[in-house]
């Protein structure tokens, strides 16, 4: 759903409503909030390059008191907490938001929207805009990491530009 972003740049509120819209189409519940914080980061990005910044266009975003920004900003925290040490901050990560609970009930927990989407959150703050670094800290952070690889990727290139993305 990140396209509808990448089609409105600069306009966050115009590409968050477009992905809202879509991502209902698929998800019409707890996987919403992600293509959200997605969009309105993808947006930004055009015209910012902070990381931190972008995490805060996402979060202006979400539903104040909404369970995925609870996960962000938790994430947010825990990066503070532990700024040179990833796996803590996955651990704690995990042991809050990895299992079944009521918004995802019969449902694998390894592929929950909120527990990867924060997993992307930590990637992206311990990456600091460097793409290789993020890449490999998605892939290693993240449950259902491919996909959180895939988006941060593009959002990257968007962020930093074709010259950011390693030849290799």
């Amino acid at each position: 759903n990140e396209i509808w972003a990448v089609t409105a740049p600069g306009m966050i509120d115009y590409a968050v409503a477009k992905s809202d819209w879509a991502a209902r189409i698929v998800s019409d519940d707890f996987g919403v909030e992600p293509t959200v914080f997605y969009a309105a980061m993808y947006a930004a990005a055009f015209f910012e390059k902070d990381v931190d910044r972008l995490v805060e266009h996402g979060l202006q975003a979400l539903p104040p008191q909404g369970r995925f920004t609870r996960a962000v900003r938790y994430a947010r925290e825990l990066a503070r907490e532990n700024p040179d040490d990833w796996r803590a901050a996955r651990r704690a990560l995990a042991a809050r938001y990895y299992g079944e609970f009521d918004y995802n009930r019969g449902a694998w927990p390894a592929v929950d929207a909120h527990l990867n989407g924060a997993c992307a959150v930590l990637a992206l703050l311990y990456g600091g805009g460097n793409f290789q670094r993020t890449l490999d800290l998605a892939c290693a952070i993240g449950f259902d990491c491919d996909n959180q690889a895939a988006t941060l990727g593009g959002f990257l290139g968007i962020a930093n530009g074709l010259k950011a993305i390693p030849q290799n």
